[in-house]
């Protein structure tokens, strides 16, 4: 028994990697795939898998390492949506092991660390459930950049290493890259190191030279530039939007502000009852609740359940953090850590079961796909998998052009393996670069011998960042000519 316990102390990081997978089964693999960002993730890394490049036959308008890494995994492992989920839950593990990984920097022990992160990762399961994803890869770095800096001692290798990650989270997402920029510099300025700053800034800057050179040997660099950075002023103007509930809404909202009030408290009690290691505490403190609040730019401008629950992830652990250094001198003994083992195995044998439970429903229903198809490992509702059989014998059997103008067109460009349909693919306010909706219009308006398939009768029919604009010059302007399943028809007039 002593040589198990031994075994497990000695490979804890091994063992609790396994652990969160295997508790994250339940909400990657047993889920219905749709029209959200799942779905055109899947569509840009199959693309590029598929030989086409990102920017020139894409309209992602974020930064791309997220693809590229997406793209290496679908070439080795299989060209489907079970290896892209299994990317998912690759990323997602991570996320959850980097906080164990900081607890235990931040002097918690292994213990109270895993009993800690179960509690973060059962406020925050909607991460999973959105699918592979950027924000989550960024989000790593912006851990791993964290963890470093509780880590590494000041120098010249940690300017360096800060450097390299603030480039690696820009590119995953230039959002939350501006976040960890401004957590830098608060943190160089509290610190008094202007110098190391510099420095991080400095090997950042080089990085991204040298990729915006490769990309401008690659005519890449205008298409790069037109989608990430053009684009973003639509984006911001015309997403703004609240789809959070009041309970997903103030979880974040709630951390941040007794974040804030706790670190206050502790500043001022701290060092009378805990004079020896109260300086060193509050400024672990203090880097947590510096880089933690940074996170929050990920909330905008569209907030729903998946942004802020990642974006609450380092906040919450910075809660803990300061929980834990009120109550740890009160529930420090034997007694204490025999209840908190009772608590962490009643929680992996409720959660382990959950997440078995959903993979055996997963594995009775998967079957429905051929294993040859990109779809292989979804789940599919039946009226939806009707709807495609029928849109997609329809396309085929036309003698015209048609586009599916629709968030459900990925489906359609990938079973038909028509995958040049840039924007069209994914129309939505700010995925149009510099020209925007206005530009996708005027390419229609030039479209000739064309029928064009628009989703649903009403607005609310699409996801809220739909091109309602173009679809409203198309009802005005093109000729009718019925339905097929949920989508209208609607044909050029030459």
């Amino acid at each position: 028994m002593k040589k198990t316990i031994a075994f497990v102390k000695k490979h804890d990081n091994i063992l609790i990697f396994v652990i969160f997978a295997i508790l994250l089964l339940k909400v990657t693999y047993n889920i219905s795939i749709n029209n959200n960002d799942e779905l055109i993730n899947f569509l840009n890394t199959y693309k590029m898998s598929k030989g086409l490049t990102i920017y020139q036959d894409t309209n992602v308008i974020i930064t791309p390492l997220f693809f590229y890494l997406g793209e290496i995994i679908l070439n080795i492992f299989g060209n489907n949506i079970l290896v892209f989920r299994t990317y998912n839950l690759i990323l997602s593990t991570i996320i959850y092991w980097l906080c164990y990984q900081i607890l235990k920097v931040l002097k918690i022990n292994k213990r109270l660390s895993l009993l800690y992160t179960i509690l973060i990762m059962m406020f925050t399961y909607g991460i999973i459930g959105a699918g592979a994803n950027y924000n989550v890869l960024a989000y790593i770095f912006f851990e791993l950049g964290v963890l470093l800096i509780l880590k590494m001692k000041h120098g010249t290798k940690k300017d360096i290493f800060q450097g390299i990650i603030l480039f690696l989270v820009f590119f995953s997402n230039q959002k939350l890259a501006a976040g960890y920029f401004v957590a830098l510099v608060i943190y160089a300025i509290l610190n008094k190191n202007i110098k190391s700053l510099i420095k991080e800034l400095a090997m950042t800057a080089i990085l991204v030279v040298i990729y915006f050179i490769y990309l401008y040997t690659q005519n890449n660099l205008h298409n790069f530039i037109n989608y990430t950075i053009l684009g973003i002023g639509e984006f911001g103007a015309k997403n703004t939007i609240f789809r959070a509930s009041f309970i997903t809404n103030i979880i974040p909202v709630l951390s941040a502000v007794f974040a804030i009030a706790i670190y206050i408290v502790l500043v001022k009690l701290m060092p009378k009852y805990e004079k020896d290691n109260s300086e060193e505490k509050i400024k672990r403190l203090r880097t947590m609740l510096v880089f933690s609040l940074c996170t929050l730019v990920l909330i905008m401008p569209i907030v729903n359940v998946y942004h802020m629950q990642l974006a609450s992830v380092l906040i919450l652990v910075t809660f803990m953090y300061e929980i834990h250094l009120f109550i740890y001198p009160i529930i420090d003994n034997k007694k204490s850590s025999l209840i908190t083992s009772t608590i962490i195995g009643i929680l992996l044998i409720i959660l382990t079961i959950l997440s078995i439970k959903e993979i055996i429903n997963y594995i009775m229903l998967v079957n429905t796909i051929p294993i040859d198809s990109p779809f292989y490992g979804s789940l599919i509702e039946e009226d939806l998998q009707k709807e495609i059989e029928d849109v997609t014998a329809y396309i085929k059997d036309s003698d015209k052009e048609v586009i599916v103008l629709s968030t459900y067109a990925p489906f359609y460009s990938i079973i038909l393996n028509d995958l040049d349909n840039n924007e069209y693919d994914w129309a939505l306010r700010g995925n149009l670069g510099t020209e925007g909706e206005e530009g996708l219009t005027s390419k229609i308006k030039d479209l000739k011998d064309t029928q064009i398939l628009i989703y649903g009768d009403e607005e609310s029919d699409e996801m809220y960042q739909f091109v309602f604009d173009t679809v409203n010059y198309i009802k005005g302007n093109m000729r009718y000519i019925g339905k097929i399943r949920n989508f209208s028809i609607y044909e050029t007039v030459d």
